[in-house]
């Protein structure tokens, strides 16, 4: 194991490995973290004699990881989410924060990415009581009392504070028992041949989640789906299951985890834009602030965008 060894590497070139990969670009890991591109150069070299193996293949301006180096931006990424944050609550004032905060999202956002990261904060702010609802059928934007709200930018409400936190691009996913058994489309046409899973839930009211129902086809109201359901999560398992094609964001980390794998990947899906939103009243309160910039800085270092 590297942490084994009195050469395992420094933190900070780690860090800087990472961002490479992410960006597949020494310049633009450079100025995301503000540091000279001779630094971002000087840095690989190190960890790769540090490690006495190569992490990138080089073919003039293009570079793409080695199997080794793989392997590293796995772990790295790993660590990568529960230290961002950690490194946010140790860097939070000492002052109390009480009173409840009730936290209102588009349908699955919760439970698809911010259930694994908010036993950070409850630890951080333990008088803070945090109520949490997902919007399945509408959301009320009065937004009363304290509400506070993730969902994408509401047009003509001056009246609310709109702070930018992630991107949602929707992609198609299957399992390999399904593409084995129907064969892998190769172009949206193909969808026409296939079994397909729409998801109806009120992230489908902002943007056109379902779009593998209507691309590439001449069908006046678009291709009928084999299975409909009101869950993102219960279509995925569904999914997984062989069932068919469904569409999902495909920065979603239970991925990983998830026996599906992704179709058509060149063809480019709907994006959704979502934002931390509240009144403006509430711009001051000190639970508002501190949430949201938990949310900016968990997704910082995560998405990138």
């Amino acid at each position: 194991m590297y942490a084994s060894s009195p050469d395992f590497p420094h933190w900070n070139k780690l860090r800087i490995f990472y961002y490479v990969a992410y960006f597949k670009s020494f310049t633009k890991a450079g100025r995301h973290l503000m540091v000279y591109q001779s630094a971002v150069s000087r840095s690989i070299r190190d960890l790769e004699k540090t490690l006495d193996d190569q992490l990138f293949f080089r073919d003039g301006r293009e570079i793409s990881l080695t199997p080794k180096g793989e392997e590293i931006f796995s772990v790295v990424e790993k660590v990568f989410r529960e230290i961002a944050p950690l490194q946010f609550l140790l860097q939070q004032s000492n002052e109390d924060i009480d009173g409840h905060l009730k936290v209102v999202s588009i349908s699955n956002f919760i439970s698809m990415y911010l259930s694994s990261q908010l036993c950070y904060f409850m630890k951080g702010f333990p008088k803070l009581k945090i109520i949490l609802e997902e919007a399945n059928n509408g959301i009320d934007l009065a937004l009363s009392g304290e509400n506070i709200l993730i969902h994408p930018y509401i047009e003509n409400r001056p009246d609310l504070v709109h702070h930018y936190i992630t991107r949602l691009e929707y992609k198609l996913y299957a399992s390999p028992e399904y593409l084995s058994r129907y064969s892998k489309p190769e172009t949206v046409e193909d969808l026409d041949n296939h079994s397909l899973i729409e998801v109806e839930d009120y992230g489908n009211i902002l943007v056109d989640t379902n779009w593998h129902l209507k691309i590439g086809t001449t069908l006046e109201n678009g291709r009928e789906a084999s299975l409909q359901i009101n869950s993102l999560l219960g279509g995925l398992k569904l999914a997984e299951e062989g069932v068919g094609i469904i569409s999902a964001p495909s920065d979603y980390t239970g991925f990983k985890t998830r026996n599906l794998r992704q179709v058509l990947p060149d063809v480019p899906g709907p994006v959704m834009k979502i934002y931390y939103i509240f009144p403006e009243e509430l711009k001051e309160v000190k639970s508002v602030r501190a949430f949201g910039d938990y949310l900016k800085k968990i997704f910082k270092e995560q998405d990138i965008f």
